[in-house]
């Protein structure tokens, strides 16, 4: 049996205890660094809308194993500015959102667009500036003095696009307040849904509203006796109705590969069944030059100030 001196004892003793801790920090950081492939959603309602993103997560993140991705997380964000937030930090690879927010994000250099998503069976939609058929306003320039109803701030069919159109008219907008409305401007406020602003609409109590032309087809948005009452004042080229975008930090190399995955996924039975959970979604194509038009549109109008700032 080998004796070693005191002094070498202490010496084994030291070094077995070093390579113990240095196998455990290893552990630890194999796993922190566990690559998992996220996607993100903005919702209100995490216990809907996770079971119907993880199977897409769990899918990418096996195709993307040679990548190194060992498992898929679907996150649900209660607000713009927490998914923002997280493309910004890296911790979100992809998301599902409207043209106008992919906009603020390619804007903002967060993320980068990866291809149009069929949402409800639709590759496009166009916005739609609707008001009273007995009304004298028939070309956008006669809106200046009236009042029009938006859905929402973050709304693209129902607030952006026509925000837009409208400005780059030359017409001006201010939000409405009070009852005094100045002659060259269009006064506007926002309802919070599209049944909101088509019951004011039929009540004239404004006299324009926007929605998509998905909306305005739906019975229980626009009721068919308001919708008989109403006249189509303008219609909107179509742009893309979602776009599925990714984190600007991912690689080129695994952006091509995460395209090519998506826009193939519908032709395989194991494919349809990710998309058909993944909000119902009938397929994934590649931008059309359009559509990346379009985006550059919408980002170079977002640097104007002719755009508000956010209620």
């Amino acid at each position: 049996m080998l004796e070693f001196s005191p002094e070498v004892s202490s010496t084994l003793i030291w070094v077995r205890h070093f390579v113990v801790a240095l196998l455990l920090i290893s552990s630890f950081v194999a796993q922190a660094d566990t690559p998992l492939f996220e996607i993100g959603k903005l919702s209100l309602n995490p216990s809907k809308q996770i079971p119907q993103i993880q199977p897409m997560a769990d899918y990418l993140a096996g195709e993307m194993a040679p990548f190194g991705y060992q498992s898929g997380k679907a996150r649900v964000f209660s607000n713009f500015d927490s998914a923002r937030q997280a493309m910004a930090n890296g911790s979100l690879d992809t998301m599902t959102t409207s043209l106008y927010e992919a906009a603020q994000m390619i804007r903002g250099g967060e993320a980068a667009p990866l291809a149009v998503k069929w949402k409800n069976g639709l590759s496009e939609y166009s916005s739609l500036l609707i008001v009273d058929a007995a009304s004298d306003i028939y070309e956008l320039n006669d809106l200046a003095g009236k009042t029009i109803a938006f859905e929402d701030y973050g709304s693209t069919s129902a607030f952006f696009i026509p925000y837009m159109a409208l400005a780059e008219t030359g017409l001006r907008l201010s939000p409405l307040e009070g009852a005094d409305l100045a002659p060259d401007r269009i006064h506007y406020r926002f309802t919070g849904a599209e049944q909101n602003s088509s019951v004011l609409l039929f009540q004239k109590k404004v006299d324009a509203i926007a929605l998509s032309d998905y909306d305005w087809l739906k019975s229980d948005h626009v009721p068919i006796e308001q919708r008989q009452s109403f006249r189509i004042l303008w219609v909107s080229e179509p742009y893309p109705a979602a776009v599925e975008i990714l984190n600007a930090q991912i690689p080129i190399e695994q952006r091509a590969f995460l395209r090519n995955t998506l826009t193939r996924l519908h032709l395989s039975h194991e494919g349809e069944e990710v998309l058909d959970k993944y909000h119902d979604s009938r397929r994934f194509s590649p931008l059309s030059d359009e559509a990346r038009n379009q985006l550059e549109q919408f980002v170079e109008f977002l640097k104007t100030e002719q755009f508000p700032s956010e209620h």
